[in-house]
Formats: C-alpha cells, sequence, structure tokens
C-alpha cells in the first residue's frame, strides 16, 4: 500500500454510496476471482437485496434480488469497517480503510472482483446486501503534533501519522468480525440495527423468510 496512504488522511469518495451512513459503518463484498480461474474464496452467503436501499447504484426505484437458495450463488467475501468518534483515527482515516479494503487487499492482493448483482461493490451497510458475515479491518497506530514558531511564520502545527497500519480488527489480541467489533465499540441500538443487515452464521434463511413477508408474500420452503 502507498506510504501517502499510510501518512495523509483521505476523505471517503463522494457520491451516493457513502453519504449517511447512520450506522457508521461501510461495507465491501465480491462474489468473483479476476482471473476467472481461480474459485473464490468465501466467507460469507449472501441472502437477499432490497435494490431500494441502493438506488445510486442500480437505477431501480423498486424490486429486490433473492441469493438464498442454493446455486444462485456460489458464496461471496465482505469485509467492513466501522468508526467512532471515540476512536479518533478511526473516523479520520475512513477514505484511507475504504482504500486499503477495496483496493489493496480485495482487488490487488486477493484478485477479488464482481459486485453482487443489483448492489454497490462497497457502500453503507444499509446500502449493501443482506449477509450472513463480513470479515472487519481497523486502523491502528499513533498520531502527534509538532509546534514550531517563528517570529516571521507564526505558529506552524504538523500532524505526524507515521505509525498508522491497516489489520483485522482485534479485542484483546482476539480477532473479530465485523459484528463483533462493532459491539465492543458502540451501542446496542445501532448493534441491533446491524444484525438486521449482517444476520449470522446460518441465519439467511430466516432473513429473507421475514422479509418476503414483509413485502406481503410466503415463500414455498426448497429445503
Amino acid at each position: 500500500m502507498s506510504s501517502v496512504a499510510k501518512t495523509k488522511p483521505l476523505a471517503l469518495p463522494e457520491g451516493s454510496n457513502f453519504e449517511s451512513c447512520s450506522l457508521d459503518t461501510i461495507v465491501c463484498c465480491y462474489v468473483a476471482d479476476k482471473t476467472f480461474n481461480q474459485e473464490l474464496i468465501s466467507n460469507t452467503d449472501v441472502c437477499y437485496h432490497d435494490l431500494r436501499a441502493s438506488p445510486g447504484s442500480n437505477h431501480v426505484k423498486m424490486g429486490y434480488a433473492i441469493f438464498d437458495k442454493p446455486g444462485d450463488l456460489d458464496g461471496a467475501t465482505c469485509t467492513g469497517f466501522t468508526w467512532t468518534n471515540d476512536n479518533f483515527l478511526s473516523k479520520l482515516f475512513r477514505g484511507n480503510t475504504l482504500l486499503s479494503i477495496s483496493l489493496y487487499d480485495s482487488l490487488i492482493k486477493e484478485g477479488h472482483t464482481r459486485n453482487v448483482p443489483g448492489a454497490p461493490m462497497c457502500a453503507c451497510a444499509e446500502q449493501m446486501p443482506v449477509i450472513e458475515k463480513a470479515d472487519c479491518q481497523q486502523v491502528t497506530g499513533k498520531s502527534g503534533m509538532t509546534f514550531k514558531y517563528s517570529l516571521a511564520e507564526g505558529l506552524n502545527v504538523a500532524f505526524d501519522w507515521s505509525e498508522i497500519q491497516f489489520e483485522a480488527c482485534k479485542n484483546l489480541e482476539e480477532e473479530l468480525d465485523l459484528v463483533e467489533y462493532f459491539s465492543v465499540t458502540t451501542n446496542t441500538s445501532k448493534e441491533k440495527r446491524l444484525t438486521k443487515h449482517i444476520v449470522g452464521a446460518d441465519q439467511c434463511h430466516s432473513a429473507t423468510t421475514k422479509f418476503l413477508y414483509s413485502e406481503g408474500l410466503q415463500r414455498l420452503d426448497f429445503q
């Protein structure tokens, strides 16, 4: 990863994908390998996607896509990150963390590509498909400030981000997935809202059934 991405805070890209992230969480999901001859290493199943959640990406006003039937998708790999006001670095380096996940780790290092049909490749968690699990990345390091004063220039303040790193989310050295990390960094009400989008292992069928019921439909169980 370039030294600029580790030393200079980057803003999130402009556009609807990253506006109004009410859960302070961004997720990226991929469903293919760029070489197309290597099987994608999946870390989650995709349940469904409400197309109304991401009209800026799919340009569709209504509709939904169901993926929890065997064979609909051969799995996906999803990674996300979250930020809080209490963690200064996590909020300041949101753009850098997104760059680390979406470009360096996913595309360049792992070769992941292609979005879930009808969904953004990366966006606020609320705009992404409902999934069972997502890996988690956090920014760590030390920050500092240097003050210099001269009669000619007055006071100058320089920030030092020389030790910024991006790594898997941890709590007391235990590696956590996105929901687990979210639960130790934010409040309970937000955690309940996130688990509507990342529903947990083996919960796709139940989550999709509930969604269809909310749309006035009762599914025929294929299991």
